[in-house]
């Protein structure tokens, strides 16, 4: 959950009045939910869902249970947190008084590497364009089915694609004739 609007890289408004009761005991509306990216342990770049935004709260709070649901596992030690996920960490914070805070500023990325089935298969397929993944995807088995996520810049795209200078006009003798 978090406070502020800027943090979501994908915003949907709510209409319906959704509240959460927090610790203290007060309700607070829920305005939307969105997609949240931020750089965990290493540098490897997380993608959170369906974050709500809480006008009011804070600061950002962090939903173990929610966690839970989705795989992954939270340790606690005497004063540090680590969130786990299938075989590494993903993140590790510090004790600071009562509460795990982030010992510096959370780090929000524009690209999150492979946050996306497609993007992960379009990594391992070579870089294919949209269209192909797409007649790949229909015509074998094996492949899950792989929606367009949010469009981001592929980073193989991104040093590949780049402008070279084209092949001369016409050709240059290079050995002598004989």
């Amino acid at each position: 959950m978090t406070p502020f609007r800027e943090d979501l890289f994908t915003f949907e408004g709510m209409v319906s009045g959704i509240e959460v009761t927090i610790a203290d005991g007060n309700r607070l509306r829920v305005a939307g939910k969105g997609t949240v990216k931020l750089t965990g342990v290493y540098c490897k770049r997380i993608k959170m869902m369906e974050v709500l935004c809480i006008p009011g709260l804070e600061r950002r709070l962090l939903s173990v249970g929610k966690l839970a649901e989705h795989g992954l596992t939270v340790e606690f030690q005497r004063s540090s947190c680590t969130i786990w996920g299938a075989t590494s960490a993903i993140a590790r914070e510090r004790k600071s008084g009562r509460r795990m805070c982030s010992s510096e500023e959370t780090r929000f990325v524009k690209y999150a590497g492979a946050d996306s089935q497609w993007e992960l298969w379009h990594a391992r397929m070579g870089h294919p364009n949209e269209n192909a993944m797409i007649k790949t995807q229909r015509s074998t088995n094996g492949m899950p089915a792989v929606g367009r996520g949010i469009k981001t810049s592929c980073g193989g795209h991104m040093k590949g694609k780049q402008s070279v200078m084209p092949f001369p006009s016409r050709s240059e003798r290079k050995t002598s004739r004989m």
